[in-house]
């Protein structure tokens, strides 16, 4: 049997989500549930179980290993090391004589992989770098108002080195974090109006409406006159508070940068605008249920319908679906310019314009690590400009 002489959870540089599934892993090995050799449960089984998401339970294995009580082999699995008692008698040493503990980053993110995926590998990699502890709070509103009750005791001891809420996430959440009066923590919000902050927050966003232009002058430029633009339903309430319904205002910028686009190009009447509908309680309209592949394929088959379509990169996935069963080949009778990062786009053979998640990343990884010194106290307000992407030619080659 496989003994563990000190819990590794009383390390200082443990960030406070994590406890549950690093004590759980370590009670297993030392009651002999896990022996040596023995694979773990997956990450996405230890996420479901304990109610974190998956990028926290990721940080919690990943904290196991880098202890040397668990090791990772690609494509198999993690596995109990062969002298996890050595590791953890020794990591038990370590933690006994004072050391700094490791700065950590609370982020109110979505990690869904058809959304901020490819942005959320690029942050944790920074953030790794940097020596920070990436904690990620569940998305879903009822256990991330859990988490948050259980963070709101644990920021007052020691609180994270910063804060991050992205655009989507609740105003009173927002609200409530700033009124904590965190000294120590910097405040940042993501892909959200620096107007809609309190003072004091810094932020980071991509042009979103840069963007959407971008893409609507490549297309104009290309002969098209009538574009079609395929977003999430705006969802805004009149009892919703003053900044709530303005925070949401940000659905309305595609809209405005594409009309402004076609006006300056003297083209009248040629933007049409195609809502995807909510699914199961999912707001961001999942664009390839087939119920909104349905509405677009009949929104394509209409008399006026869109020579051109712009849209979040994963939406392009759907139309063209949309576009298979109405007879529409993708490019030649509708051509499609995708919004977002460019995995997607990539795959699916499209063009896309590059919202720069990757930059996005870095300028975010560096607002929280940065020394006090480095950020002089002022606040920064980072816009991070869009960039053009052709097809991959051998991707438009094998299509």
């Amino acid at each position: 049997m496989i003994t563990v002489n000190k819990s590794i959870d009383e390390s200082p540089s443990l960030s406070p989500l994590l406890h549950p599934v690093v004590d759980e892993v370590v009670q297993m090995i030392s009651t002999g549930r896990l022996g040596a050799g023995t694979r773990l449960p997956t990450i996405r089984e230890l996420a479901r179980k304990h109610s974190v998401s998956f990028g926290t339970a990721r940080a919690a294995v990943g904290y196991l290993e880098r202890a040397g009580i668990v090791e990772s082999h690609p494509g198999s699995g993690t596995y109990v090391r062969r002298n996890a008692a050595l590791a953890s008698s020794r990591a038990g040493t370590e933690t006994a004589s004072p050391q700094t503990p490791s700065p950590w980053a609370c982020l109110f993110i979505d990690t869904r992989p058809h959304l901020l995926g490819e942005f959320n590998s690029h942050l944790v990699a920074q953030l790794h770098n940097s020596g920070t502890v990436a904690v990620h709070v569940s998305w879903e509103p009822a256990p991330m108002q859990a988490q948050v009750e259980h963070l709101l005791t644990t920021w007052q001891t020691r609180p994270p080195r910063a804060i991050v809420i992205q655009r989507g996430v609740s105003i009173e959440l927002g609200e409530r974090v700033h009124s904590l009066r965190l000294a120590e923590t910097r405040l940042i919000q993501l892909f959200r109006d620096p107007l809609l902050s309190e003072k004091g927050w810094h932020s980071v966003e991509s042009n979103l409406s840069a963007a959407y232009r971008m893409a609507a002058e490549h297309l104009i430029a290309q002969g098209h006159q009538r574009i079609g633009l395929v977003i999430k339903s705006r969802m805004m309430s009149s009892n919703w508070p003053h900044t709530r319904r303005k925070a949401w205002m940000v659905y309305t910028q595609p809209i405005l940068a594409v009309g402004y686009a076609l006006r300056a190009a003297g083209i009248e009447d040629g933007l049409t605008v195609h809502y995807n509908r909510p699914v199961n309680f999912d707001p961001s309209g999942i664009p390839v249920d087939e119920a909104n592949v349905e509405r677009m394929a009949t929104w394509l088959k209409s008399d006026r319908r869109s020579t051109a379509v712009i849209g979040d990169d994963y939406r392009i996935v759907g139309l063209k679906l949309a576009a298979q069963r109405v007879g529409l080949r993708v490019p030649e009778d509708l051509a499609v310019i995708g919004i977002g990062g460019t995995n997607l786009a990539l795959a699916g053979g499209f063009p896309t314009v590059s919202l720069r998640y990757d930059l996005v990343a870095e300028h975010l990884a560096h607002l929280i690590a940065a020394d006090e010194g480095d950020l002089r106290g002022a606040e920064h307000h980072i816009v991070v400009p869009p960039e053009f992407h052709p097809p991959a030619e051998s991707v438009r080659k094998s299509n």
